[in-house]
């Protein structure tokens, strides 16, 4: 990690990547993004998307998971309230951005989705198989994995070039780097919305891979 935090202060670099930023792409606008999970990283994750004004939806597998996921996200926002780096006016606007679900029914017009569950490689194949099905084809799909690879999770879908990894630090709210994690298969596309993305949540984005 402290090549990371030499990387984080190397922030220019972070703005140029060879054959993403420079064959006259334009990044795709990010209204709507679904977490999955709502442990520690993705309420973080959550946290920090809505507080840049991006819609969310937290889905988890029970209304109990759920339920203490979103009080992490509330939790969070309290923590920002107290230390006054936010209003309680704006609190509740922020947090009118997060709706919970159970399912995936609400997932046919997200623009990304970030998986954030539990390191078990079945589990996350089997996720990103059901959310290329639910979501739109133009939907990243992106992992907070640090330690699998990104072509076994994708390995059962057809849309590896829409598969990339979006790890954030922990508490993801609070830490200002995200490493964006490609395989020889995503699309400078993705990399380029996701960059775009990290930034516009005042995160340091740091493409890798």
């Amino acid at each position: 990690s402290r090549g990371l935090v030499h990387v984080f202060f190397s922030q220019r670099a972070t703005s140029k990547v060879p054959n993403v930023t420079d064959i006259g792409l334009r990044p795709r606008q990010i209204r709507k993004v679904a977490v999955i999970g709502g442990g520690l990283m993705g309420s973080g994750i959550a946290t920090a998307l809505i507080l840049s004004g991006i819609y969310v939806i937290l889905k988890e597998i029970d209304d109990m998971f759920l339920q203490k996921g979103l009080k992490s996200v509330a939790a969070n926002l309290e923590g920002l309230v107290k230390r006054g780096s936010l209003t309680k006016d704006n609190m509740s606007k922020v947090l009118s951005l997060l709706n919970g679900v159970l399912d995936y029914s609400e997932f046919k017009d997200v623009d990304m989705v970030i998986e954030a569950v539990i390191e078990k490689i079945p589990l996350k194949q089997s996720i990103f198989s059901e959310i290329e099905k639910a979501c739109p084809p133009h939907c990243i799909l992106a992992t907070n994995t640090s330690t699998i690879d990104l072509n076994i999770v994708g390995e059962k879908t057809t849309s590896q070039d829409r598969i990339i990894g979006a790890h954030f630090f922990s508490p993801a709210h609070v830490m200002p780097l995200l490493e964006i994690v490609r395989t020889e298969k995503t699309s400078p596309q993705v990399i380029l919305d996701l960059m775009t993305v990290g930034k516009a949540i005042k995160k340091v984005p740091v493409v890798v891979g």
